[in-house]
């Protein structure tokens, strides 16, 4: 009896290892689908950790990957293996631990961009290509649109604009690099996020939710990041410390992009509330995050709103007239 409880923890793992590689096989070579594909890699792990903890878990991981590994090679295997192992561990240990959702969402995080290191890693020694190198195509492909319009006879005063705004965008672009990587790891943790729980749910797990996104409201301590960030683009100007310029930047912008999130959140909260459906207020939403004047301000509303607690001040005087009548 002993025996066969301790072969179920490998035949489960087995079994889930195999419907791992289907599903990064799939996501690998399938061109439209697949891209829907990978939010489900994690996923068998996130069940084998919570079913036989982090040895099965991690023999599942190696498993897989060794079995992707004959499709796809051993050095591709690898950076895939870390994108869905790492990923599937973080939410695993996050469920498992029963954490608050926003501690699963970091630990994601985290491992998302680590996964993304050793992938770019695993990308450099498969193709031998430098990062530096992968950025000079990127801006050689971004300025191949200057000779598009140069040879519709486009005015030289025209193409020096052109020029110099990409230049502009390019240099924007090379420094704040860093923030994009994160905000980007963030959005696709907070869809692994979903995407397990939801898939655990239906397979019996009650996993915490994230709050709804009327909800949400960015912590006072994200002010002592924008002033960290204030303080080192100073510094590292004054000092002339490219690197400490560079982290004050992007910690700016990292402040930025959460107030804006806040910002928005704040008026989802009252559009619902003063009754408009819901498809006028993801249109109004997406409208303020094309136009720069209105996002700029959804990042001061997001501050303020950090800082000030709207929502709760709404409710306390909403609760004012029912309390004297």
């Amino acid at each position: 009896m002993q025996n066969r409880k301790g072969l179920r923890p490998l035949t489960e793992g087995a079994l889930l290892a195999a419907v791992t590689a289907v599903l990064v096989l799939a996501g690998f070579y399938l061109p439209v689908v697949g891209g829907l594909i990978i939010f489900l890699w994690p996923v068998p792990v996130v069940v084998v950790y919570l079913r036989h903890g982090l040895r099965t878990a991690l023999m599942t991981v190696l498993v897989a990957g060794v079995a992707v590994g004959l499709f796809v090679g051993p050095l591709q295997a690898i950076g895939l293996v870390a994108n869905f192992g790492l990923m599937g561990l973080a939410l695993g240990v996050g469920f498992a631990r029963q954490r608050s959702p926003l501690v699963a969402l970091v630990m994601a995080t985290g491992a998302f961009v680590v996964s993304g290191a050793i992938s770019l890693l695993m990308g450099v020694l498969v193709a031998g290509i430098a990062p530096s190198e992968l950025w000079a195509q990127v801006e050689a492909g971004m300025r191949g649109a200057l000779d598009v319009y140069r040879s519709l006879g486009l005015g030289a005063e025209q193409l020096a604009k052109m020029e110099s705004f990409m230049d502009r965008m390019l240099e924007g672009m090379r420094l704040m690099l860093p923030a994009g990587i994160v905000g980007g790891a963030l959005f696709s943790a907070f869809i692994n996020f979903e995407v397990a729980r939801l898939v655990l749910r239906r397979l019996g797990w009650t996993i915490q939710p994230i709050p709804p996104f009327a909800a949400w409201r960015i912590p006072r301590a994200m002010l002592v990041v924008l002033l960290l960030g204030v303080g080192c683009v100073a510094a590292g100007d004054w000092q002339g410390r490219q690197a400490l310029y560079v982290a004050g930047v992007n910690l700016q912008v990292l402040a930025q992009m959460a107030y804006a999130v806040g910002g928005l959140s704040l008026a989802y909260y009252y559009l619902q509330r003063w009754g408009v459906q819901k498809a006028f207020r993801i249109l109004i939403l997406a409208y303020v995050c094309f136009v720069p004047l209105l996002a700029q301000l959804a990042s001061l509303a997001g501050m303020a709103d950090s800082l000030l607690d709207f929502r709760q001040r709404t409710q306390a005087v909403q609760e004012v007239p029912e309390r004297r009548g």
